[in-house]
């Protein structure tokens, strides 16, 4: 019996499930948006699902945590989720080392209101918008020293949420999207990343997203050489100041699809920040 198909006419996109029929616009204006909700539909039949207790991603912007609310509507918090962390390897040396974060303190960027760890370079966002912290064009002290200890503690709050989960001892999923093209030892990267989560941690899968043109056979190698390791490729990524509007939305339902929460946090104990809206 086929219980799902997909039918296009020049005006719209037809979906069958079961008995049930749907159409949608085929315009090219609504197009990303209605592939996206029939590769969703589609993954309801997928049959390699993968589940786990903790998803955590390590990197690289708020691009896996924009896809992942599009798609989830709520996620669990981690430390890296709303994080500019573009450096691999810093990434790595904090894992190693997750107590040395802003152990050198931390830096107020007033155009962006951002916080900057002086350790790392990881970026945080602040629960308020710049001109929060503008009174006639005059940076407000105080509202940012009020801000500072606000960032350190919910920083150190998702840091010591960071050691438990990756200590936890069930299923869990590491991922981290990598631009392979600003890191030329990037085998040397995933060799690191790989041998330092096998130190930290048990039960878990890495997955690593990238690129389709920077998918390359010594990348190909790597994942066939390890059973829990996953590459899975996006058209493009979103940088910095376009993490929040997906340039391959359809790229991360798919693996949305594919790599799967077990539970779904309940979206009445998790008020949303300002700049996850």
């Amino acid at each position: 019996m086929n219980i799902f198909r997909i039918e296009k006419t020049d005006k719209y996109y037809l979906i069958y499930i079961f008995k049930l029929k749907l159409s949608f616009s085929a315009r090219k204006n609504y197009l990303k948006e209605r592939l996206c909700f029939i590769e969703k539909i589609k993954g309801l039949f997928l049959k390699d699902k993968k589940y786990y207790e903790t998803i955590i991603p390590l990197g690289r912007n708020c691009e896996f945590a924009s896809n992942a609310y599009r798609y989830h509507g709520i996620f669990e918090s981690s430390l890296f989720l709303w994080t500019a962390a573009g450096d691999p390897a810093k990434v790595i040396e904090f894992i190693k080392n997750p107590d040395d974060l802003f152990s050198q303190g931390c830096t107020f960027c007033d155009k962006t209101a951002g916080w900057s760890c002086n350790k790392f370079g990881f970026g945080f966002h602040s629960k308020n918008k710049p001109k929060y912290f503008k009174q006639n064009d005059i940076l407000d002290t105080n509202k940012v020293a009020l801000d500072k200890k606000e960032i350190e503690s919910r920083v150190g709050y998702l840091k010591e949420k960071f050691k438990k989960q990756i200590k936890c001892k069930d299923k869990k999923l590491f991922v981290i999207t990598l631009d392979v093209n600003s890191n030329p030892e990037y085998i040397h990267i995933l060799n690191n990343l790989y041998s330092v989560l096998n130190e930290v941690s048990t039960n878990f899968d890495l997955l690593i997203v990238i690129e389709q043109n920077q998918y390359h056979q010594d990348i190909k190698d790597f994942e066939q050489q390890h059973e829990n390791v996953y590459i899975r490729l996006l058209e493009k990524f979103s940088d910095v100041q376009t993490a929040n509007k997906p340039l391959d939305a359809l790229g991360w339902t798919k693996i949305f699809n594919e790599f799967k929460p077990l539970h779904k946090p309940d979206k009445r104990k998790r008020k949303k920040l300002k700049f996850e809206k």
